[in-house]
């Protein structure tokens, strides 16, 4: 009987300590690295070259994580020609980060100290033709 409570009490102060292993990712991040390659058409880009692929090492935006409840984060991303709102999950393991924004889908990872990598893809039908892309980003929390 001893030997189950004492089961019972460190699964449930397992559970508390495993929560308060969530990182918190509230906060402005600067891109500190950028590299990412498209074809087709964009909302974020002013010259509307939709035939051409595109590749880029620099990349004018800022990423915002603005809230978090848990595992749940809510973030935006504002550049020039858009303003975007992303919904995002760290998983379970407490190292990688998932966001969706209206026509990305984000993957990446905490690397500590203030960092994330991550990347988004692109498949996306637009009435001037279809996008892909693929860009990936080192941010540093500000």
């Amino acid at each position: 009987m001893r030997a189950l409570f004492l089961a019972a009490v460190m699964a449930t102060t397992g559970g508390a300590a495993l929560a308060q292993d969530v990182p918190n990712l509230v906060g402005t991040y600067e891109i500190a690295k950028f590299e990412g390659i498209a074809a087709g058409p964009s909302s974020h880009r002013a010259d509307g070259d939709a035939g051409a692929i595109r590749e880029s090492d620099t990349a004018a935006a800022s990423f915002e994580i603005t809230s978090q409840s848990g595992n749940r984060l809510t973030a935006k991303r504002v550049s020039d020609q858009s303003e975007e709102t992303l919904l995002g999950m760290i998983a379970f393991d407490n190292e990688e980060i998932f966001f969706v924004d209206d026509d990305d889908f984000w993957v990446g990872r905490i690397m500590g100290n203030g960092v994330l990598e991550v990347c988004a893809m692109k498949s996306a039908k637009h009435d001037d033709g279809h996008a892909l892309g693929v860009k990936c980003m080192e941010l540093v929390k500000q």
